[in-house]
């Protein structure tokens, strides 16, 4: 036999009336039969929030409460709760895995009852079940909080549908209640939520208020407005939540675009439109077949002469369709945007490739060269790449308006190379795709010069000697080493040009030397570097 049942069997009338009789004196204690019946202790099931006996609770919130012990049968569990007001019964609704609730739509000033139970399936169906409440089945209670939403109130200036506004100033009548305002402006009537602002902007306790001067409003527009006031008791919108409109005078003035309009066959336009007179800055804004393309502000003294502004395209544009806008800014604020203009651009053909010019060859000492080809025909980018000795050395696109002039382009890159043999190429690119690379283009750059080979003196010399050796094609200074037994006596650097003929260097006795056995190096260098020393030569002086 169930012990639950057995226990139950035991339990006497009396304790049966007197539990009757606490029931009715503890409204909403509601504890089940179940959890009166059953031997089991839930530790741990226990309710969270709002805390027992909690005041000023708002008119949303979420119950919470501890998770309840594992399922004792091996099955699954879910929650219910209650909650009701003084009078009511607990009536456990819902079917939760969760251990919270959100509830809402509560009364003011209301005392409000609450429970959560926890629900044991006894078998797979969960047709068998056994149910327990929250701490040991006491109740809890919280209060709401007693303040009174803010009073009815009207909005007072601008009047509803009042045009030529030449002020940003928005009036209204105080709300009785009301410790905070929120204002929306918008061009769309009823914007609820304020979506155009990012929302209700709250100005305090104030009954005016001066809106920004910022890109949220434009002068020439006509925008529909709307006042709420708040407390902790809630919300409440000006005229009954009926929003006023007001169109503003356009202070600042509305450019006229010109071109380009309709089919044209560049991909990087210029931009026109006519100067308007107190426009400082200007603000273009194209739109192409996948949305945005290009946006940016412009001081019209820099873009503006004799009535006519004009800004050439800093971006290469695809094939498709596009739209373009340009809006206009002084001191007084943001004007209206022009009227649209539209053009579209046809699909190119695809580029040729380009023709290499230089480097090519031997390029001597020349490490930041310059690389020259011959403008491609339909190509608007180009993309130079250069190999060395070991691999890949640079690599760049370029757009071709920044690089071509004359049918040529050319680029130096900020780049040192080495010695060495290097191949570079370019590829051609416009909307329409890739063009082919260009063949290949090989160059050498000068290598560090070699060991020269002394001539004399050596052995047995004349005094004073002279100092000669054998040419090397790559050096361009030599360095002059004589040393006797204990100690260096002269070191000198000299250019190639001032001491070498076609196949042999000479300098003339640089120092006095006295009788005595001497040793002498030269070492050669060029700007790809260093040479390796000669090898020593000996003589003495009679």
């Amino acid at each position: 036999m169930n012990i639950k049942y057995a226990r139950s069997r035991q339990i006497s009338i009396f304790t049966l009336i007197i539990s009757a009789l606490m029931l009715i004196i503890m409204p909403g204690n509601m504890v089940t039969a179940a959890a009166q019946e059953t031997s089991l202790v839930l530790t741990g099931f226990v309710k969270i929030s709002p805390a027992n006996n909690a005041t000023g609770q708002p008119l949303s919130l979420t119950l919470r409460w501890n998770p309840a012990p594992a399922n004792p049968y091996g099955f699954g569990k879910y929650y219910k709760y209650c909650y009701y007001t003084v009078g009511g019964t607990c009536s456990f609704d819902g079917g939760l895995y969760t251990t919270q609730y959100n509830i809402s739509g509560l009364a003011q000033g209301t005392t409000y009852y609450w429970q959560i139970q926890v629900v044991y399936c006894k078998n797979a169906s969960c047709s068998l079940k056994e149910k327990y409440e929250a701490d040991n089945g006491q109740v809890w209670s919280f209060r709401t909080t007693g303040t009174t939403p803010p009073g009815s109130f009207a909005k007072l200036s601008p009047t509803n549908n009042a045009m030529n506004l030449t002020s940003r100033t928005l009036s209204w009548a105080s709300s009785q209640g009301a410790t905070s305002y929120q204002y929306c402006i918008s061009p769309n009537n009823n914007d609820s939520n304020c979506a155009y602002l990012n929302g209700w902007r709250d100005v305090g306790n104030v009954t005016s208020y001066t809106v920004p001067n910022d890109a949220n409003f434009i002068w020439g527009n006509t925008y529909y407005w709307q006042i709420r006031a708040s407390n902790s008791g809630g919300t409440k919108l000006a005229d009954e939540g009926v929003w006023w409109t007001f169109t503003t005078a356009n202070l600042v003035g509305t450019a006229t675009l010109v071109s380009p309009t309709g089919n044209i066959t560049v991909y990087t336009p210029t931009y026109r439109w006519n100067d308007v007179t107190g426009v400082t800055w200007y603000y273009l804004w194209v739109n192409g077949p996948s949305g945005n393309v290009f946006n940016q502000w412009y001081k019209s003294t820099d873009i503006c002469s004799g009535g006519t502004c004009a800004v050439p395209s800093s971006i290469t544009l695809g094939a498709g369709n596009f739209t373009w806008w340009v809006q206009t800014w002084n001191s007084t604020g943001y004007g209206p945007w022009s009227n649209p203009l539209s053009f579209s651009t046809p699909i190119p053909p695809l580029p040729a490739a380009a023709v290499l010019v230089s480097p090519n060859g031997n390029i001597g000492f020349n490490y930041s060269p310059t690389y020259i080809w011959n403008a491609a025909s339909n190509a608007t980018w180009y993309y130079l790449w250069i190999n060395g000795p070991a691999g890949s050395v640079y690599a760049q696109w370029y757009q071709s308006s920044t690089i071509c002039n004359a049918g040529t382009c050319s680029v130096t890159p900020s780049i040192v190379l080495g010695s060495g043999t290097y191949t570079w190429w370019v590829q051609t690119w416009n909307p329409a795709g890739y063009g082919p690379r260009s063949a290949e283009m090989t160059f050498n750059t000068a290598t560090p010069p070699g060991m020269v080979t002394l001539i004399s003196p050596n052995g047995v010399s004349s005094n004073p000697p002279s100092f000669q050796w054998n040419k090397d094609a790559n050096a361009t200074w030599y360095y002059l080493w004589i040393s006797n037994a204990s100690e260096n006596l002269f070191r000198q650097w000299y250019q190639a040009s001032a001491i070498c003929n076609a196949t042999t260097c000479t300098v003339a006795a640089p120092i006095s030397l006295t009788t005595g056995s001497y040793r002498w190096w030269v070492q050669t260098w060029n700007p790809a570097g260093y040479g390796p020393w000669s090898s020593p030569m000996d003589f003495s002086l009679p």
